[in-house]
């Protein structure tokens, strides 16, 4: 068993082999899924090119979504997953003129401030450290900030999709912080990496271009330490690569990498893709066993087990895992161990939550402050039942957000 220390806990990690393999990268896929909504841009048999406005007002965060590849657009879909439930896709087929980027022609490559707010303003870019858009962030700051620290940090089993880009794309890295240095006018800058990657055999740099990499010895979520405040904001790594690559290209930067790992996996890699490719197109090109029991789309932690191959990864996804055996959670019987109390991180009292999400009772869910979980896993990993503690109390997080929404609106209402 892992040790479990105050909140949160210590994962073995798993990170290799994908942690040592390059980058790959592909882009002859057939066809993207891009997410839309109501206020679409483009019209079904139409002709697209990658970087094109395909859809504004994608919730939850109302940016705007780009063409990843050039093509024509099909139709618009839905997918039978709970992840996507009630969400819009827009099917772009290749029109075959992709080309994997060749990532090195960044190298050097100046940016103006004009061609930084053009990229903060234009093209939708998401910091998924707090889940908000870059563009909100840089306006909460108009006078600048004293720090910013760049969140490198994959503390989840076999994801390793940030610290690739340390290893492997280091002149890259140092750009994209310098512009994010810039935009924000920070006095100090520093790469916040996991520190208990204890089965990785490559080395970490201590340093990229001037910015020093600092290991973050919490324990796992260390995301719930990343709070932005008046003196120091997170970035997420995603987010100024993002910001660097839009400003240098002067149009939206449109791929997204992915780790591909788990026992089922032939060649494990960190992988860069358009935006909405097919989980299945990724795992064809990485090679699995005939026999794969399980497939969750994000880290084991916080992801989510599927059954179809057809749908996309997002700006968000961060892993595509598949493993041999299936995934089963054995039992719904609670011991009353208190394990899952002892390691919540936003110290919650998860098999309550659990117990009256049964009962619907939303009186309880409430005074036990469920909306506030943050879907971190812990409490479904430490269980020695094997009760999906996490699915519970998300599903009771999601009904109590719903109601507490409902009242706003009829309060406002009357």
């Amino acid at each position: 068993m892992q040790k479990v220390t105050n909140r949160g806990i210590h994962l073995s990690q798993f990170k290799e082999p994908a942690i040592s393999a390059p980058i790959k990268s592909i882009s002859n896929v057939n066809c993207v899924y891009l997410p839309v909504s109501d206020d679409i841009c483009v019209s079904v048999s139409q002709n697209i090119k990658k970087g094109d406005l395909v859809s504004n007002e994608i919730l939850p965060e109302h940016i705007a979504s780009f063409a990843s590849i050039n093509g024509k657009a099909v139709a618009v879909r839905k997918f039978n997953c709970e992840k996507f439930k009630d969400k819009m896709f827009l099917k772009v087929e290749t029109d075959g003129t992709n080309q994997n980027e060749n990532i090195d022609r960044f190298n050097g490559r100046e940016v103006t401030d004009s061609d930084l707010y053009f990229a903060v303003n234009c093209c939708g870019i998401i910091n998924l450290t707090d889940k908000k858009t870059l563009k909100s962030i840089y306006e909460s700051y108009p006078d600048g900030v004293k720090n910013v620290v760049i969140d490198a940090v994959d503390d989840e089993p076999y994801v390793s999709s940030k610290i690739s880009q340390l290893l492997f794309r280091k002149n890259q890295v140092e750009s994209a912080v310098d512009a994010v240095q810039r935009l924000f006018r920070a006095q100090n800058v520093e790469i916040a990496v996991y520190g208990k990657n204890g089965d990785v055999s490559i080395k970490l740099p201590s340093k990229i271009g001037k910015y020093p990499v600092t290991a973050y010895n919490k324990t796992y979520p260390v995301s719930r330490a990343m709070k932005s405040d008046e003196d120091t904001v997170y970035i997420c790594l995603s987010a100024a690569m993002s910001l660097y690559y839009a400003a240098a290209d002067k149009k939206a930067w449109t791929s997204t990498i992915v780790t591909v790992a788990g026992d089922a996996v032939l060649e494990p890699c960190n992988i860069e893709v358009p935006i909405g490719t097919s989980i299945g197109d990724i795992l064809s090109f990485c090679g699995v066993k005939k026999n794969v029991g399980t497939v969750v789309l994000g880290g084991c932690m916080t992801g989510y087990s599927v059954d179809i191959l057809d749908i996309p990864v997002l700006k968000s996804t961060k892993a595509i895992l598949a493993f041999e055996s299936e995934l089963k959670y054995t039992s719904d019987e609670c011991i009353g161990c208190g394990r899952c109390v002892d390691v919540c991180p936003e110290n919650l009292l998860p098999y309550y939550i659990y117990r009256y999400y049964l009962e619907d009772n939303k009186e309880r869910l409430y005074k036990l402050s469920a909306d506030k979980c943050i879907e971190c896993g812990c409490c479904s990993y430490i269980c020695p039942a094997k009760i999906d503690l996490r699915q519970y109390i998300r599903n009771s997080r999601r009904a109590l957000l719903k109601e507490m929404r409902q009242n706003e609106e009829d309060t406002k209402a009357n």
